[in-house]
């Protein structure tokens, strides 16, 4: 809106009454560069043009996440109710009367845009009911009751629902009057709004609160805040490497040791390769059963890969996992049992795989390559190794080479999903060794005596 056409005014209700600790910790307070997620949500609300003032619905425990925090417009704190639709009908009590238009924001939600609610402020003016939202661009499958594909959906005109949702306050407040009166319970004022059948208008979002560049006002930036990210060597050496994602309900842990084929100078090679599988064979804690079976049936998985250089053990699930993945994760990497009962079976699984490889041309050609690139270097070595390599490799062969390596200071644990760096690291220490090694000096590659060869 032009000067002339000045933008409409209104009170707004930020919703943080809840106990926000479905993903194992309070959300709200959960830092987002170095700030709790509840001050991200009111700063964006405060910041927008269309909000005069604001009510805050939470407990009085969590108003002290916004100590020493300038108000540039008026806020007030109100207690919340049982549930969702009590609280927003508490922030609707302590709202103005004179209050034309009401916008409801969750206080979970920081990476709102003071654009957007702006946007979404003018558009009720005009419609009386609007709601933030996003295209659906995924997939969309449906399935039977015992999750079995049934059909796919079309997603035209599906839309992802978001905050704020912005209401003539004439409307919302009979809305909130009628789930009173008939004792209904609504998870949003949009379900509120229909029940008395109001229709509601889907506005799109456009921007996003943090981007890669300083001003972040153009809606074709590529989005930085879809990850915050932040690093620190943690007290006993090795390097923790986490993306916040404030709005995701995912976690994802990983422990990358730079060690790999290459490092198998003087051993058999396929080593590396072996302690990989062997470390899901049992610990002194947990079965080869209990160690995939504490995560799958959880909702999430666990992985592992070896490359020339480095090994990498992962586990991915919902955000209340972590603390299963770093536990189960640890006692895998450094305290597996290598039962000498399942050595010579894991032997042939990987002799399994060798053969399997060198029966596809592209896999076999590549290591051929590798060979002539690297030659008399481990480097030039199969990763799996050989038949031959394998069969003598023994417990004590995978003992020393996981003591040497999984406790050497220069491997890096990463993390993503929506906690801080502070809070992974609090998560993680418990379960970590208490002191790590110097890393061992991987072989190096003389190429003067390298030379031409055909394969």
């Amino acid at each position: 809106m032009t000067e002339s056409h000045p933008i409409p005014q209104c009170a707004a209700i930020l919703v943080a009454a809840g106990s926000s600790r479905r993903m194992g910790f309070d959300k709200l307070a959960a830092q987002l560069a170095g700030i709790p997620v509840l001050r991200r949500s009111l700063e964006a609300l405060l910041a927008a043009k269309s909000v005069r003032s604001v009510v805050l619905v939470c407990p009085e425990e969590r108003w002290a996440l916004l100590d020493g925090m300038d108000f540039i417009k008026p806020v007030v704190r109100v207690d919340g109710g049982v549930d969702r639709h009590d609280s927003v009908a508490n922030g609707l009590a302590a709202i103005h009367t004179d209050a034309e238009l009401v916008a409801v924001h969750d206080g979970a939600r920081p990476l709102v845009s003071p654009e957007d609610i702006d946007r979404c402020v003018v558009a009720a003016f005009e419609h009386r009911a609007v709601t933030l939202a996003k295209r659906v661009t995924e997939t969309m499958k449906r399935s039977d009751a015992d999750d079995f594909l049934i059909e796919s959906v079309d997603r035209e005109n599906l839309w992802c629902m978001e905050t704020p949702q912005v209401f003539s306050a004439e409307l919302l407040r009979a809305a909130y009057q009628n789930v009173a009166a008939r004792g209904l319970s609504v998870t949003d004022e949009v379900s509120a709004l229909q029940r008395i059948g109001q229709r509601v208008k889907f506005i799109p979002k456009n921007h996003d609160a943090l981007r890669s560049g300083a001003g972040g006002g153009d809606p074709q930036d590529p989005p930085m805040s879809k990850a915050i990210y932040q690093w620190r060597r943690l007290s006993n050496g090795p390097r923790l490497a986490v993306a916040t994602l404030a709005e995701s309900e995912c976690a994802a842990l990983s422990l990358h040791i730079p060690a790999g084929s290459r490092d198998e100078s003087g051993l058999p090679t396929g080593l590396a390769h072996f302690v990989e599988h062997m470390v899901f064979k049992g610990t002194g804690r947990r079965s080869a059963r209990e160690l995939s079976f504490e995560i799958e049936n959880a909702g999430g998985q666990i992985n592992a890969c070896t490359t020339e250089d480095q090994t990498v053990y992962e586990g991915r699930g919902e955000a209340g996992l972590l603390p299963v993945l770093a536990d189960v994760l640890s006692d895998m990497v450094w305290h597996a049992s290598f039962p000498k009962s399942e050595i010579q079976l894991e032997r042939e699984v990987i002799g399994e795989e060798i053969t399997m490889y060198r029966e596809s041309p592209a896999d076999h050609i590549g290591d051929l390559i590798s060979q002539a690139l690297w030659e008399g270097h481990p480097l030039g070595n199969p990763i799996s190794g050989s038949i031959e390599s394998i069969s003598r490799i023994d417990r004590n062969h995978l003992l020393r080479f996981r003591d040497l390596h999984h406790f050497r200071d220069d491997l890096v644990i990463a993390a993503a999903g929506p906690f801080s760096i502070d809070e992974v690291a609090a998560v993680l220490l418990p379960h970590l060794p208490a002191t790590f090694g110097n890393a061992p000096q991987a072989p190096a590659f003389d190429r003067d005596q390298s030379a031409p060869r055909e394969v």
